[in-house]
């Protein structure tokens, strides 16, 4: 059987989580470092899948703020 596509590994975490909030270090790791965000377009456009990004301000405990970025399927969005 072959292995699955990356973008297809992708997918599948929407599937498996819809309406959960995904951080984007975790797609990151299974969508691949440099292409994650392409992985993330391309199950959008390949899969039909409803996809939504936010982005959100974080303290961390040495007072520096950053921004981390979570996606979800939507939860009335498209399985499949």
């Amino acid at each position: 059987m072959p292995e699955s596509s990356f973008t297809e590994r992708v997918a599948d975490v929407f599937r498996a989580r819809p309406g959960e909030w995904i951080d984007a270090r975790e797609l990151m790791a299974i969508g691949g470092i440099c292409a994650w965000r392409t992985r993330v377009s391309d199950a959008r456009r390949q899969f039909g899948l409803d996809i939504e990004n936010r982005t959100e301000r974080v303290a961390l405990a040495d007072g520096r703020r950053i921004t981390r970025s979570l996606y979800r399927l939507r939860p009335n969005g498209r399985l499949f």
